[in-house]
């Protein structure tokens, strides 16, 4: 049997149905499935791409509490708290009293999380160059515009 990749007509109408293969999110669901892999097969199988995010955003601003860190990375804030807990577990992270509000905790990277970020930072670099690799430049920064538009679109409607 031929697989067609356009549409296939299948229902009482006989109106055309796109095929899985022609749909965008079938893509989009595979290329974070290989951006998974290679994740973990190339830069961490502890370190999380969103646990990354999260050392990412206190890396660039250091003592934030738990909703900045979980609008940084646009992760909800329960699995924040959690990916907080287990970073801050494994020595990644300091905690300590905001002094002008003690209900409520900054957070910043502990000198052994500065290094493991830095090493992760280093081969997060090299993997997506490796991930884009057969895009060009302008095809990269296309990607992402048109994957930043798609997401805006998305979360605002």
């Amino acid at each position: 049997m031929a697989r067609r990749d356009v549409s296939f007509s299948e229902e009482p109408g006989g109106e055309d149905l796109p095929v899985m293969s022609g749909q965008a999110g079938h893509w989009v669901r595979r290329a974070h499935q290989v951006h998974n892999a290679l994740w973990v097969s190339t830069v961490s199988g502890a370190v999380t791409p969103s646990q990354f995010a999260v050392l990412s955003v206190l890396a660039e601003s250091p003592d934030v509490d738990q909703n900045a860190i979980s609008r940084g990375t646009s992760l909800d804030t329960s699995t924040t708290g959690a990916i907080v807990n287990r970073l801050a577990q494994r020595g990644l992270l300091e905690m300590r009293k905001d002094p002008s509000d003690l209900r409520r905790n900054l957070l910043r990277l502990s000198p052994q999380g500065e290094q493991e970020f830095r090493e992760l930072a280093h081969k997060a670099a090299h993997m997506t160059d490796a991930y884009t690799d057969a895009l060009d430049e302008s095809e990269r920064h296309q990607l992402v515009s048109l994957l930043k538009r798609l997401v805006e679109t998305g979360e605002s409607s």
